[in-house]
């Protein structure tokens, strides 16, 4: 499969759709070129800045369109963006600066003053908008696997780590189009956090495939109601829910299900998911298609993909485009149908590994002969059983960790 850069894709979808809308907050609404010349005004000011390929670039930014058009610039100079929630403890956002040790850390008036010893810049403050006619694409051009972005996993197993993914990472989810068409009158919705794996998807897709993004603010967010009647009044079609909401959202019913009437899809994902999941949307929300993803951030995109077939009562699996998955045994032979074995995942577009931790990347991302060649693949700790020949019923994990709380012990 042939990968690129998401700022070749993205200047692509600006040439063709120039005057269409790319994406609209609570305060804001800009086309794709005004998007696009807002992003290269950023890169401008990073290179003067001093900011080359492969540097990292702090965002510690509400999120917005300012934090979008910020990621695209830092994206377009070559560097790398490390998103950070201002919602998180102190401690572990200390934590992340000092082992990426950020160039520079962008901020908004909110976030400012949060770390005086870095070298910050407000981006509410920058004299952008000055010049919007006449600044053009820049002329480098990242490689599929320059490193892109770097985001701290949750950490509820330990320490966070921190997931150094490259630009193939981002444009994978560009395979899943010609399986899944995009229908005329799209609108996506972002609701979840740019610290959070699904927004890579979330927000990059998208804006290659021209599709309206809108912008949810974290005081939206926060509550399930005042989500769904931004969503029902935005007119989105595709939104993503983690587990849990989406449970909370079928018990409830209506008149929370009613605000979900523009809604075509809904993506889900997590380890949390109700066991009667199928049946709470036949029984709730029969018009949306749910789709519900087995996925690890170490991939950089959805490693199986569910959903449920009306026709055939039954849920159809698939494995997502450019995706191997394998079940390995403990001498790391590949089980028969019926056997069980650890998940291990291979693809171009995987991570890089984790980041200023070599050690556990040597153990987590592996190298092994298969069928005569060298394959580099992830291993994700989970426990499965082959049921056909390219099915598996996900069984656990192969730690035996349970959860409390949402916390794995």
């Amino acid at each position: 499969m042939n990968y690129r850069s998401f700022p070749e894709i993205f200047e692509e979808r600006v040439a063709l759709e120039p005057s269409a809308l790319a994406v609209r907050d609570n305060m804001l609404a800009l086309t794709y070129r005004d998007l696009n010349t807002r992003s290269n005004e950023i890169a401008l000011y990073l290179q003067s800045k001093g900011v080359r390929r492969g540097d990292r670039v702090g965002v510690l930014m509400t999120r917005s369109i300012k934090a979008i058009a910020a990621i695209i610039g830092i994206l377009k100079v070559g560097a790398a963006y490390v998103p950070l929630d201002a919602q998180d403890p102190y401690p572990r956002l200390k934590q992340i600066l000092a082992e990426v040790d950020p160039v520079l850390l962008f901020t908004d008036t909110e976030t400012k003053h949060s770390f005086p010893d870095r070298r910050l810049v407000c981006f509410d403050e920058m004299e952008l908008g000055q010049a919007l006619q006449g600044v053009g694409n820049l002329q480098l051009r990242p490689k599929p696997d320059d490193l892109a972005y770097v985001i701290y996993t949750s950490g509820s197993t330990g320490d966070a780590k921190g997931i150094a993914g490259v630009h193939s990472s981002i444009t994978s989810g560009m395979a899943w189009v010609p399986k899944d068409p995009i229908r005329e009158g799209e609108v996506w919705g972002l609701n979840v956090s740019l610290t959070f794996g699904a927004s890579i998807a979330r927000l990059f897709l998208p804006l290659m495939c021209g599709i309206p993004l809108v912008v949810f603010t974290d005081e939206v967010t926060k509550d399930a109601q005042r989500l769904l009647k931004a969503v029902f009044a935005e007119r989105v079609t595709n939104l993503f829910l983690v587990a849990p909401l989406l449970q909370e959202i079928l018990r409830a019913g209506q008149p929370l299900t009613d605000l979900l009437a523009h809604v075509r899809t809904v993506v889900t994902g997590g380890a949390d998911r109700p066991r009667n999941l199928w049946q709470l949307v036949n029984d709730r929300i029969p018009h949306i298609r749910v789709i519900d993803g087995y996925a690890a951030s170490e991939v950089g995109s959805p490693i199986i993909v569910s959903m449920y077939d009306w026709t055939s009562k039954s849920v159809v699996d698939r494995i997502f485009p450019g995706i191997t998955v394998r079940l390995l045994d403990a001498d790391m032979k590949q089980v028969p149908i019926g056997g069980e074995g650890e998940v291990y995942v291979a693809g171009q577009h995987l991570a890089r590994g984790y980041w200023n931790d070599l050690q556990l990347t040597s153990e987590r991302f592996v190298t092994l002969q298969i069928e005569d060649s060298p394959q580099r693949l992830f291993r994700t700790g989970d426990r499965a059983r082959r049921t056909a020949e390219d099915s598996f019923e996900l069984l656990g994990r192969t730690d035996l960790v349970v959860k409390i709380r949402g916390y794995r012990v």
